[in-house]
């Protein structure tokens, strides 16, 4: 009957349906994407990997439904991956679909509202010291101690960066060093970047002048970016077989994510003297980038806080500089440090002495109910401090109940 219709002109010929096999889609996916970088199709075939395995190679991608999305997110979790590495596959999931869905083989995308979500893993993150990475450049041999230099103190990224970095792109007169971004060099305006020499990496830069080569090539020489040149691009050039061996002639532990933890390490330094865009700027990426996946809160943090807490209490910005109504009595307040009530006190009396400061047309801030371990200043009207308002938790329940990692 239906080729009757079809042959009258009542109704149009129905289309054949052509299979579309996963395996040859995604082959045809990466294929297409001439201009992405080697390492890149290298991690696309993780997910690609798990489609097959799970799937099928055979499987016609137009079978695939929103429940065969969901069920394949399942299947992640029982490969015992992390949450951060199940949302990353399935955001490149989306992508190759959404491929589909471009190339008009598919009318939607099941995948749309199968995602994850990336919780960050605390314990990934680890603050390298400067006297770790003093021991470090200790025993390192001239190459080495600008690896390290340039990760730790410049931030770099390393190896792209740092293999890419030649003798000419330090200005040594206006104290400026032009880093090539590999990884970012595909977004347009964001090919290099500028640093400040910062006196560390100056220091090493220049020992190094006198032993190894210097001209137009570049600082650490061309072995690595040779080994750039293979299909599977900077990942074949893996420094952490020797970093491991040099942190443990140090007499260190490993920590880790080797050199993300040395740039974050720098950028957690540099964003507590510079504003965030600076220091986003000088690494090369977003602020935001900066606060979910390098910034760090250290022990010192806690520490600082509490000194200022019990020694002073403002941080030095906020300091006036003309004098306070209150200031001519700096020691009218004090926190017993026996964990007692508070009371007007001088020094020498079983207590520390908080001074007043108060900036004029400033309020002092106060927690109605601190903590344990919090310490507040009272909110009070008309630039001064009512220094009834005052709280300071006493050092006895500090001990007893310090921050989180203190």
């Amino acid at each position: 009957m239906a080729k009757r219709l079809v042959a009258t002109g009542i109704v149009a010929a129905r289309q054949q349906h052509t299979p579309v096999p996963i395996h040859s889609f995604l082959d045809s996916f990466v294929e297409s994407r001439r201009h992405a970088k080697p390492a890149t199709k290298e991690i696309w075939q993780q997910p690609i990997r798990n489609l097959k395995a799970f799937f099928g190679e055979s499987r016609d991608i137009t079978t695939i439904t929103e429940e065969d999305a969901e069920n394949f997110k399942g299947y992640l979790h029982d490969q015992d991956l992390a949450c951060t590495t199940v949302a990353k596959r399935l955001q490149f999931t989306r992508g190759f679909f959404k491929f589909a869905v471009k190339r008009k083989l598919l009318t939607a995308n099941p995948f749309d509202d199968v995602s994850e979500v990336a919780v960050g893993n605390p314990d990934s993150k680890r603050f390298v010291t400067r006297d770790e990475t003093s021991a470090l450049l200790a025993v390192a041999d001239p190459t080495w101690r600008v690896i390290i230099a340039l990760a730790r103190f410049g931030g770099l990224r390393c190896p792209s960066e740092v293999a890419s970095l030649r003798w000419q792109d330090i200005d040594w007169e206006k104290g400026v060093i032009t880093v090539t971004s590999p990884k970012t060099e595909h977004h347009k305006g964001h090919e290099t970047r500028l640093i400040p020499l910062f006196p560390e990496i100056e220091e090493v830069l220049v020992e190094a002048r006198k032993s190894l080569p210097e001209g137009p090539g570049y600082i650490i020489g061309g072995h690595l970016r040779e080994k750039a040149l293979k299909p599977s691009g900077w990942r074949s050039c893996s420094l952490r077989p020797q970093f491991n061996r040099l942190i443990a002639r140090a007499g260190l532990k490993p920590w880790p994510r080797l050199f993300h933890n040395l740039r974050a390490s720098r950028e957690t330094d540099l964003v507590e003297a510079f504003p965030a865009h600076v220091t986003a700027a000088w690494m090369g990426h977003s602020p935001k980038v900066a606060m979910k996946h390098y910034t760090m809160v250290r022990d010192s943090h806690f520490r600082e806080a509490m000194d200022r807490a019990l020694g002073g209490g403002l941080p030095s910005h906020t300091r006036p500089t003309l004098p306070c109504p209150t200031a001519s009595l700096p020691y009218r307040f004090a926190a017993r440090l026996d964990g007692g009530p508070s009371k007007q006190a001088s020094p020498g009396h079983g207590c520390r002495a908080l001074p007043l400061r108060c900036p004029p047309g400033r309020r002092a801030l106060k927690a109605s109910k601190p903590g344990p371990w919090m310490a507040g200043l009272a909110l009070s009207g008309g630039g001064r401090i009512r220094t009834c308002d005052l709280e300071v938790m006493s050092l006895a329940s500090y001990r007893a109940a310090p921050p989180h990692g203190v």
